[in-house]
């Protein structure tokens, strides 16, 4: 009883309404229903223009490379579970709650604990006031992950991302491991943009030996900067934004019949 009052003021809060409990019932309802709906010809239409729209996707398959952890991104695999993820990230950009909710499973796994479900998730990411959302840290981090690619599972029953987290090899003994997602990463001999460069990496598995203290924001980005250790043993610091921990934040989206939605959204 409790967690459905709490997700039914969630959503009155969001927009701002004041309304009585039969009204709240309607806000739920209203809620859910923006989940956007498309027919089998716009569905294709709009999966053909969001395709043509993208900047240096990843590619459908995961090549091996010894001691790197290329890119992958099955998601143009299934039709409507493409559109879903950029509609997803559209909601993202606009840091629009009272859309995302309806994008979000009802029991979401949100934490280790026992604080699960769209009641946890609302709290946790401070969804609970229209004064806390925009400044919530949920919308870097599920951007993050909606947009470095990921993997299906058996049957495409789920889809897990971001890639590395979905791909590392060895998860279990990943402890202080991390990859640089992306290519021509620059490694500093200090935590600053200032540091002088020691060289670019691609896509290559090192070590973790620290994290800044404080928080350096670029482009409108706040990442920690990491002091990393390469496979060649060269030590330097790079930026956070590049940095893909397999413990950090993972996102799982499983089908709920012809939709799909969030069922999973936590760091280890």
């Amino acid at each position: 009883m409790y967690k459905t009052t709490f997700v039914l003021l969630a959503c009155i809060i969001l927009v701002s309404c004041n309304r009585s409990a039969e009204q709240e019932e309607s806000t739920q309802t209203a809620a859910i229903a923006q989940v956007t709906e498309r027919s089998p010809e716009t569905l294709r239409q709009t999966y053909a223009e969001r395709m043509a729209a993208r900047k240096s996707p990843m590619p459908l398959k995961q090549e091996k490379s010894p001691g790197r952890l290329l890119p992958v991104d099955e998601a143009p695999l299934d039709t409507a579970f493409f559109v879903f993820r950029e509609d997803l990230l559209d909601i993202v950009a606009k840091k629009d709650a009272h859309r995302l909710l309806a994008y979000v499973d009802p029991h979401i796994k949100c934490s280790m604990g026992s604080d699960n479900g769209l009641p946890g998730f609302v709290r946790q990411w401070n969804l609970d006031s229209p004064d806390k959302v925009a400044g919530s840290a949920l919308w870097q981090q599920l951007e993050d992950v909606l947009q470095r690619g990921g993997v299906f599972g058996p049957d495409r029953q789920n889809f897990q991302a971001p890639y590395y987290v979905a791909t590392f090899p060895g998860q279990g003994s990943a402890s202080g491991l991390a990859v640089i997602n992306a290519r021509e990463v620059r490694m500093r001999e200090g935590p600053s943009l200032n540091g002088k460069v020691i060289q670019n990496i691609s896509f290559e598995i090192v070590t973790i030996l620290e994290q800044s203290q404080q928080e350096d924001t670029i482009e409108g980005r706040s990442y920690p900067w990491y002091n990393i250790k390469t496979k060649s043993g060269k030590e330097g610091w790079v930026y956070g934004r590049f940095i893909g921990r397999p413990a950090g934040y993972r996102a799982v989206f499983e089908p709920a019949g012809r939709k799909w939605r969030m069922t999973t959204f936590l760091t280890s």
